[in-house]
């Protein structure tokens, strides 16, 4: 997984992220101009209705549609934007986790255990949810503001162009002012998300050693720790509540000097339009058209003389238009309020940045041997030693094995057969000495060429809430339905194959219920066979399993693995001809 960029989340789906910028600008435009739109048309109705003629020749129908269908955009947009962004985002948080696993399953298998699993899920949960606010909520929201901004500075400067200079300055403030508090957001959301994971952590361990806690009377040194924990985060969250507060209250403070400098502005214009009017007002006020209102000679004679030596009104200069413009102005605090956040939502989406690159980095698995060649399989162990960390080494170990060979090793519980095995599988690294497959380090090859040649099967069995075919195609896609019954019939599970309601469609549960304790290990040992890997290491494959059973599944397993190597560890005393090979360990006397 190369380094994730925050771009690349938009630049991904370009064309249907600018599909939802554009519904939402059209929903939002729409918005602005009901607002806007609604002011100009009830003051021109209000000031059409002071004179008969006025009211007679002012147009009501079409405004009002215009309004309507305003209304209808800013229902429909919304609705399509929100149904298109969501879509989008649940599109690309699946991609995310898509290629993060992907990433973790390309690392070394020590590499995935590192660290505290709190930590991997803040990462893996939490952090990839943060970053789908970079485009919905940062690169939307910014885009939306300057287009509206510009779209409102163009309508001031063809109707009050006298605010137009004072008006932009006002908006880049207001633009810029949330990006100029991105350092200490930074910060702050670093801050955060540690507190979140480490509360996160705490809690998974304090639910993992609950017994314990309750049994040494310490539950109440546990929850005070949690109580702590709770505190920092939410002091930590109320600081950063009050620098949004701030923004907020100085994007405010922003928006009401934009109204008095409109007001100002405005002043001049509204002067020259009240001495435009007087003549037609007292023209249309005259005490002869109040006195006989239905008389055609009044209107050919005095009033229509007057009207037509006053001088027309330029549009500009209406009042009503000064009204949508202070409307809009305030209709504009719907896309530049939620710029407050936009400080938060950079900061978080940058920290989860870095976090899920630094937990997804495949720089030791980048490069090495792609595919190996099994046509001469050999497994070389070098002086071998092995075993977990803090732990006593085990003496060193030299052998060969090759295609064919079938081994058996056996020892006391506790001696390192499990370790030897995952060593093997280069799940935990040798404490010394070289491991080899077909004449090249094992560490040369990639982590997935690695787990296509080499397959362990743990003491512990996983089974997933799928069907048994999902739950079987994780180890091969591709695998038909008769290589499915094959393998299950090979470790003695077609009999309960047959016993399922809807056969391989039957669904498991997620710890593997409606499997006993033995099925479900040879459930997970006959997924396992579908990988086919050359070297298949087993780690007590016949626990819980009766004699007859036992050997029964070993004759299958040695059959199926005749061409590849088989290592079996287990505590039991297994004779059996298949094992041409024993490695016995021993505990390490000082």
């Amino acid at each position: 997984m190369k380094p994730l960029r925050l771009r690349q989340l938009w630049l991904a789906q370009t064309a249907h992220w600018s599909g939802s910028f554009i519904l939402g600008l059209c929903t939002l435009l729409a918005s602005v101009a009901l607002l806007a739109f609604s002011g100009w048309f009830i003051s021109a109705s209000a000031l059409a209705g002071l004179t008969a003629i006025w009211a007679g020749n002012f147009d009501f129908l079409r405004p009002g549609a215009l309004i309507r269908l305003l209304a209808i955009v800013r229902t429909t947009g919304r609705y399509f934007e929100r149904l298109t962004s969501h879509a989008l985002v649940l599109k690309l948080l699946s991609q995310l986790r898509v290629d993060s696993f992907k990433a973790l399953a390309q690392q070394p298998f020590h590499q995935v255990q590192q660290g505290f699993t709190g930590d991997k899920l803040q990462r893996l949960l939490a952090d990839i949810d943060l970053l789908d606010q970079f485009p919905l909520q940062l690169v939307n929201r910014l885009g939306w503001a300057v287009a509206l901004s510009l779209i409102y500075s163009l309508a001031l400067a063809w109707w009050l162009p006298a605010a137009l200079p004072l008006i932009l300055a006002l908006l880049a403030i207001m633009l810029l002012l949330p990006l100029l508090a991105q350092k200490y957001a930074y910060q702050e959301a670093g801050q955060l998300v540690q507190l979140q994971a480490k509360r996160r952590q705490h809690l998974l361990q304090s639910l993992t050693l609950l017994t314990p806690y309750l049994l040494l009377n310490r539950a109440g040194h546990m929850q005070s720790e949690q109580q702590q924990q709770d505190l920092r985060l939410y002091q930590l969250e109320r600081q950063i509540q009050r620098r949004q507060l701030l923004l907020q209250a100085a994007m405010w403070l922003l928006l009401l000097l934009g109204i008095l400098l409109l007001v100002l502005s405005a002043v001049p214009e509204l002067q020259q339009s009240q001495q435009l009017a007087q003549p037609l007002l007292a023209a249309a006020t005259s005490t002869e058209l109040v006195a006989a209102p239905t008389d055609s000679s009044l209107l050919n004679g005095p009033l229509l003389e007057n009207l037509g030596q006053a001088p027309s009104l330029p549009y500009q200069h209406h009042a009503p238009v000064l009204i949508a413009l202070l409307l809009g102005w305030l209709g504009l605090a719907e896309v530049l309020l939620p710029l407050v956040f936009v400080p938060a939502v950079l900061g978080q989406s940058r920290q989860a940045r870095d976090r899920l690159n630094q937990l997804c980095q495949t720089a030791s698995a980048a490069s090495g041997v792609e595919r190996l060649d099994d046509s001469q399989l050999q497994l070389q162990l070098r002086d071998v030693q092995w075993g977990y960390q803090h732990a006593l080494p085990v003496p060193a170990l030299t052998a060969t094995l090759n295609a064919g060979s079938c081994v058996l090793l056996q020892g006391p519980s506790g001696v390192g057969k499990s370790a030897l095995l995952q060593t093997i599988a280069r799940e935990i690294p040798a404490l010394a000495g070289e491991l080899r497959l077909n004449n090249r380090p094992i560490s040369a090859f990639t982590e997935t060429s690695l787990r296509q040649a080499c397959c362990y099967v743990g003491q512990r069995a996983q089974v997933f809430g799928l069907t048994i075919a999902a739950d079987l195609r994780l180890a091969d896609p591709k695998a038909s339905d008769e290589e499915l019954q094959q393998v299950l019939a090979l470790v003695g599970l077609d009999s309960w194959l047959a016993r399922q309601p809807q056969g391989l469609f039957t669904i498991l549960g997620q710890y593997g219920v409606g499997l006993s304790g033995g099925e479900l290990r040879r459930f997970a040992l006959a997924r396992s066979l579908l990988r086919k890997a050359p070297v298949l290491l087993l780690d007590e494959p016949f626990a819980g399993l009766d004699a007859t059973t036992a050997e029964t599944l070993l004759q299958n397993i040695a059959a199926y693995q005749r061409h590849g190597i088989l290592v079996i560890a287990s505590h039991q005393q297994l004779q059996s001809p298949v094992f041409n090979q024993h490695w016995t360990l021993t505990r390490f006397e000082h």
